[in-house]
């Protein structure tokens, strides 16, 4: 491979040298040199780092190449630092591991020279390995975006990514628990004797202080519709028992895999950040079950027995379980926020209110996702119609 541009080398090491353009007073050129790098890859980088941190986006297409820049090139040195700067970690984990394993076929090539005839063949090979049409969405929305941001500085004209378009992708069918389903898990988890105990605040086996905790915390998703890292990382301060709401300001942010460093992180999205009202009943158990996590000491979390995180994935099998050994339809956890945005459906609750209840950032997001649990509405509109259409 040949010397990167604007990267030199002398008797002290590498440096770089950025050409900034031309003074608009004198018109002389202007440039910067930075000295004392120990590779050429440690100079290059800080060479990118330096060029995107300009006020002046041409800058960076007046000191390299279009010709030379390559997928490769612009993704490692450009586009990656500039995308993790903007995005939390656990957005930016996956992503990135999204865009330096799909696109090896891109790498060596010249942006300019990507087509969208190369982008349909890609689709293509994705499509007959097995690979879900939703999931190539997501590929070439994140293509997109790059492109979209060499556009910036000059290094591409058009954007192949987006000409393609979407993939045409069937609606993924909901998965939701009705009243009754949850109505059949209660009375089978949540036993009158189990009830009664907990109302007296008697000792619980540790079977029975496991089921309490797994019947509250899945009660509570059916009847919060929070997420499931919104619940996890739900603290006791946001909480008001007394009011009879919460407060959510926080999800659980992962900075890897590794379970120790998971961390508090803000929402999904601003309009995450809401207070909920919650039914008496789920106020009244969240304080028997704070009466008995305090057994273990002063917790700050809500659903925790140590002041760490429950896990996700163990949740998930424990529920997978129940359903099993209860006889009830399948549903993930997630499945619960759907459950509850159906029960507040099914109460007439109008999609504004469902809306802000989950969270979501726009209506239209509620109702494309929940626009099929509707289906009386119509009749509805139709029998009210009737009633002043009518001679008088």
């Amino acid at each position: 491979m040949g010397r990167k541009q604007n990267i030199y080398k002398d008797s002290n090491g590498y440096y770089f040298k950025a050409n900034l353009g031309k003074d608009p007073i004198t018109g002389k050129r202007l440039a910067k040199t930075k000295r004392g790098f120990k590779t050429e890859a440690e100079a290059y980088r800080e060479y990118m780092v330096f060029m995107l941190n300009q006020t002046n986006d041409q800058v960076v297409s007046d000191s390299y190449s279009n010709e030379n820049m390559t997928f490769k090139d612009f993704r490692d040195q450009i586009y990656l630092d500039w995308y993790k700067s903007r995005v939390k970690p656990n957005t930016f984990n996956p992503r990135r591991y999204c865009l330096l394993k799909y696109f090896e076929v891109f790498e060596k090539k010249n942006m300019r020279d990507i087509s969208v005839l190369d982008v349909q063949i890609f689709q293509n090979k994705l499509l007959s390995s097995g690979v879900c049409g939703s999931y190539i969405n997501l590929l070439c929305s994140l293509m997109a975006g790059i492109w979209d941001r060499a556009k910036i500085f000059g290094f591409v004209e058009e954007n192949p990514f987006r000409a393609l378009g979407r993939i045409r992708v069937e609606k993924k069918k909901i998965n939701f628990w009705t009243l009754d389903d949850f109505k059949v898990f209660e009375k089978s988890i949540f036993t009158t004797n189990l009830e009664n105990k907990i109302m007296l605040q008697e000792n619980l086996s540790q079977t029975e202080y496991y089921d309490f905790f797994h019947y509250l915390f899945y009660r509570f998703l059916f009847f919060t519709g929070l997420r499931f890292g919104e619940s996890a990382a739900l603290l006791w301060e946001n909480v008001d028992l007394d009011e009879g709401k919460i407060k959510v300001l926080y999800t659980v942010g992962n900075r890897s895999k590794k379970k120790s460093e998971q961390y508090l992180s803000t929402p999904k999205s601003k309009s995450s950040e809401r207070t909920l009202f919650i039914d008496s009943r789920t106020i009244l158990l969240l304080k028997k079950w704070r009466y008995y996590q305090r057994h273990s000491g002063d917790i700050k979390l809500v659903f925790s027995h140590d002041d760490v995180f429950i896990d996700g994935a163990w949740m998930g099998v424990k529920f997978k379980r129940l359903q099993e050994k209860f006889g009830l339809p399948r549903a993930t956890l997630h499945d619960m926020r759907h459950s509850h945005a159906s029960l507040l459906i099914h109460m007439k609750e109008n999609p504004k209110m469902v809306q802000e209840r989950l969270g979501h950032a726009k209506i239209e997001m509620t109702l494309d996702i929940y626009s099929h649990l509707y289906p009386t509405e119509n009749f509805d509109v139709v029998d009210r119609l009737n009633a002043i259409s009518g001679r008088e």
